[in-house]
């Protein structure tokens, strides 16, 4: 009966830990590498609003004086309402993301590769989803969604697609 408790244990110690998926659930949020964010609620009326750039403080900012008293200067501004690091997904799970201005990227890759996948909907704003990358032409999937009403429906590395 000890063995089987010691290698039930060993088993358990070894399994990896499998990463949950992120709920998204406000404006400015980014998606980390290789991870998949699941949109909770429609989105709607963003503004751009950052988060100070300290590990410990999640504190919302606008201008840069906001973050001073985390001992941080700067305020970390999101491109889209969802920002998706490289690799990351961003799941609409039948939702919809609707830009409050013409200028507002909805769903923005920063990362080199990126999906995002319905059901759901995109719409108005500048661009549905904009896939530039500061390291060079990238890959974007996008599957099971609809955009609508943006003046570009997908902008990648500064073309209309």
């Amino acid at each position: 009966m000890l063995r089987i408790a010691i290698v039930l244990s060993l088993v358990a110690c070894a399994a990896p830990a499998f990463a949950q998926d992120i709920p998204v659930t406000l404006c400015g949020q980014t998606i980390p590498k290789n991870r998949v964010g699941v949109l909770q609620a429609d989105l709607s009326g963003c503004v751009p609003v950052g988060r100070c750039e300290h590990p410990a403080q999640a504190t919302t900012c606008t201008p840069d004086a906001d973050c001073v008293g985390f001992g941080v200067s700067r305020c970390i501004v999101a491109e889209g309402f969802v920002d998706l690091e490289n690799g990351a997904t961003l799941d609409l799970n039948g939702h919809q993301v609707t830009g409050a201005a013409p200028t507002d990227e909805l769903v923005s890759c920063v990362g080199r590769r990126c999906t995002v996948q319905g059901p759901g909907t995109l719409v108005g704003g500048e661009a549905g989803i904009s896939a530039t990358s500061a390291e060079g032409a990238g890959r974007l999937t996008a599957r099971d969604l609809t955009i609508l009403n943006s003046n570009v429906g997908i902008r990648s590395d500064g073309r209309a697609a």
